[in-house]
């Protein structure tokens, strides 16, 4: 029995129960219907018809759609090596370099000298960590009463275009950190273990201060290597096999950031904070703010070794390094 496939999308089949008295019937008039309307269904589906239309969304649960032919309308899916010829790296690079210094007037390859821009003024108000270019220094009075005098010199800015912002100098009385009290330091091979007298919140990676030891050469910052009790840590130091007695403290560093927001010329204060750390100097330099200086205090006052802004030279022995210093 032969069926001329429909040129339109059929509505959906229906469910027909036959009875056995529709068998009886000499023309099967009722099984035939239902056999054409299965008939007319497959063959659309089967794209006998012409051009399948759905009536809902296609999903394929993470199956792949194979052997797409390549694309003539604007609407068609186009296959993933008619893509790559099409649009990848290797057919857009004759088209790029053909521009030559005008690839795009939106669109600037970072290193591509002759696109570089040296004197825009675009990131001016950009955040700015450290290094910054600033002529300010730190100084430290004599702490007393749990409290150590700050300076910050007055001094200009320049910012990435090259134009300089003044900046005045600030004052300010910072309270001395969080100590512990030495019991013993004890370095052997490159290794110094250090005990305090009651339990320090010290925790690996983390940056403190020795201050006073009965041995100077212990004296200096450092990063806790190993936690091995609450009263007791390793850190890294160089230097001969020795120890020191109960003396001295361990402190966990007060770091301050001066900092200086876009439009304004006068210094902020942030902190304080446990060590100066790449994170800490960032969350210090939000919307726009530069990190003109960094303070760092300990038990024993200021702390001028691994204290900086942008006109203090880089000193020996100091925990941050060259290229972390202001």
């Amino acid at each position: 029995m032969a069926t001329t496939p429909s040129k339109t999308a059929s509505l959906p089949l229906q469910q027909i129960v036959l009875r056995k008295e529709d068998l009886d019937d000499p023309s099967l008039a009722l099984l035939n219907q239902t056999l054409t309307g299965y008939t007319q269904m497959i063959n659309y589906l089967l794209g006998h018809a012409g051009e399948i239309t759905l009536n809902s969304d296609l999903n394929l649960a993470g199956k792949r759609l194979r052997s797409v032919g390549d694309p003539v309308e604007v609407k068609d899916a186009v296959s993933h090596g008619f893509a790559q010829t099409q649009y990848g790296p290797e057919a857009l690079r004759p088209h790029f370099e053909a521009l030559g210094k005008a690839v795009f007037k939106s669109y600037r390859r970072l290193s591509d000298v002759n696109q570089r821009e040296k004197y825009s003024s675009f990131l001016n108000a950009v955040l700015n960590t450290a290094p910054t270019s600033n002529t300010a220094t730190v100084s430290f009075g004599a702490p007393g009463g749990g409290t150590v005098g700050v300076t910050v010199s007055s001094g200009q800015h320049q910012r990435v275009d090259g134009s300089v912002v003044p900046f005045a100098s600030r004052n300010d009385t910072l309270s001395l950190p969080t100590s512990w009290n030495i019991t013993s330091l004890v370095r052997s091979g490159g290794v110094v273990t250090a005990t305090t007298s009651a339990t320090n919140t010290l925790v690996a990676g983390q940056n403190f201060t020795v201050v006073g030891a009965s041995d100077p050469s212990f004296n200096g910052t450092f990063r806790v290597e190993q936690i091995l009790s609450g009263t007791q840590f390793t850190y890294i130091q160089i230097g001969p096999d020795g120890s020191s007695g109960a003396v001295g403290k361990i402190s966990l560093g007060g770091v301050y950031y001066y900092t200086l927001t876009y439009g304004q010329n006068v210094l902020g204060l942030v902190g304080p904070f446990t060590d100066d750390s790449w994170t800490n100097r960032i969350n210090a330099s939000q919307d726009g703010t530069t990190v003109i200086a960094v303070a760092v205090i300990n038990s024993g006052g200021g702390d001028a070794i691994n204290s900086a802004a942008g006109g203090t030279a880089p000193s020996q022995n100091a925990a941050v390094a060259v290229i972390r210093r202001i």
